[in-house]
């Protein structure tokens, strides 16, 4: 069940324009589809399709997300949108996000917004990797939670089943972990942050940790050291056939217009082709 409660909703400017051949994020937001969505999800609005079909994800289905292509081409207006759709249908209660943006330029609208984690955007390096570290912990906290209430009776290996047995002023939040421009990030610390990195992805989604990462220079070594691991791809326009294939095992990013995205699931042969929305 959703909360009743609203939220304001920050104003974001000058990302997307209404060209008649898109949809608005508010269209996304307000279709039944997304409405009627179970709130274990975390849903989020993607974008519509290439037959006008309206697209959706959710993290608990697709866990953590990938997000690569070249500057200007919609990464930022997609992750603005996923944390409107997020922030749009959970309460604080519910749902907590911890942004990092080490240029300090993205996600300044949020600052004080009640579903931060932190009471700010975080865009100091050792600040970042030190909330990183804590979400680990936090981590294998839950971990321990769900150790107990399996052993005195009620099996529990992931935080809806948990919270599924404990009084809601008790239930744990989900949070959602967002990186903007990770290779800053990885430049910026040590080698063993990527191995840090890799591993608590692995691990974290079943505490209900998620997590989103974007980048503008999607490499080999950075790929596959730290973020590789992420299993949902959405690949924005991006320079050439080899940055294609590493994010999606194909061609096909490289010839991608503005705002437009392909995204999958690693694993699976299909992937969709998608138009997303604009912010009105």
């Amino acid at each position: 069940m959703k909360s009743e409660k609203q939220y304001k909703i920050p104003e974001i400017k000058n990302f997307g324009k209404n060209d008649n051949q898109g949809i608005s994020l508010w269209e996304m937001l307000t279709n039944k589809r997304m409405l009627d969505t179970d709130t274990e999800k975390l849903c989020y609005a993607i974008g519509i399709n290439d037959e006008g079909k309206k697209c959706y994800g959710n993290f608990k289905r697709w866990l953590h997300i990938l997000i690569a292509g070249g500057v200007g081409t919609g990464k930022s207006m997609f992750l603005h949108n996923l944390l409107l759709s997020i922030m749009s249908q959970h309460s604080p209660d519910e749902v907590r996000f911890l942004l990092i943006d080490t240029k300090g330029t993205e996600f300044s609208m949020y600052k004080d917004q009640p579903h931060l984690l932190v009471n700010e955007v975080v865009s100091n390096v050792e600040e970042a990797i030190k909330y990183l570290k804590w979400a680990s912990e936090e981590m294998q906290r839950r971990f321990n939670l769900f150790y107990e209430m399996s052993r005195n009776g009620a099996y529990t290996t992931n935080i809806d089943g948990y919270n599924k047995e404990i009084e809601p002023e008790n239930r744990l939040k989900k949070i959602v972990i967002i990186i903007d421009e990770i290779a800053e990030l990885l430049r910026a610390s040590d080698e063993k942050f990527a191995d840090f990195f890799y591993l608590f992805a692995m691990k974290c989604a079943s505490s209900g940790i998620y997590i989103a990462v974007s980048t503008a220079t999607l490499n080999e070594r950075d790929y596959s050291s730290a973020y590789g691991v992420l299993p949902m791809r959405f690949a924005f326009k991006v320079a050439t056939q080899e940055q294609s294939n590493l994010m999606l095992k194909k061609n096909g990013a490289e010839d991608l217009n503005l705002q437009e995205c392909i995204f999958k699931l690693v694993g699976l042969a299909d992937s969709t082709m998608a138009k997303i929305p604009y912010l009105d």
